[in-house]
């Protein structure tokens, strides 16, 4: 089993490095095969991550090869979490295989896709009014 070392900021453990821009967490994950264990791990480390930014975090999966249903069945459970403390989940850099792999489990219908954290930060930016379904029927009545 290869197991990725840690980075070395203070803000890493459990395969995780975690940086905060703006109000988002953006958590980096180190680990080219999320398997139980580690799916385990992470799930811990990001459920305690979004409880202090609100519910409002990036996963960063650029390094992530391939994931078990384990860490499947995290990537639910975290979104729930976001959603229950009125934030969103967002996975970032996910590969082809992984993104078919949260497909078969209908993952999209509980967070967002993203091919870059860049990318992901910009979906939790307020929308410019102009935008908005609301000033559209404004507009249009």
């Amino acid at each position: 089993m290869i197991q990725a070392a840690e980075p070395s900021t203070p803000a890493s453990s459990a395969y995780t490095e975690v940086r905060t821009i703006g109000m988002v967490a953006v958590a980096s994950i180190d680990c080219p095969f999320i398997r139980d264990r580690q799916a385990s791990m992470i799930e811990e480390r990001l459920g305690r991550v979004l409880a202090l930014h609100g519910g409002r975090l990036v996963i960063d999966m650029a390094d992530v090869a391939q994931v078990s249903s384990a860490w499947l069945g995290s990537l639910l459970r975290l979104a729930d979490a976001c959603d229950k403390a009125r934030g969103r989940l967002v996975v970032a850099g996910a590969s082809e295989g992984v993104r078919q792999a949260i497909a078969l489990v209908n993952g999209t219908r509980s967070f967002d896709l993203a091919e870059r954290a860049e990318d992901a930060l910009r979906l939790f930016e307020p929308a410019h009014p102009s935008r908005t379904i609301f000033s559209r029927l404004l507009r249009a009545g």
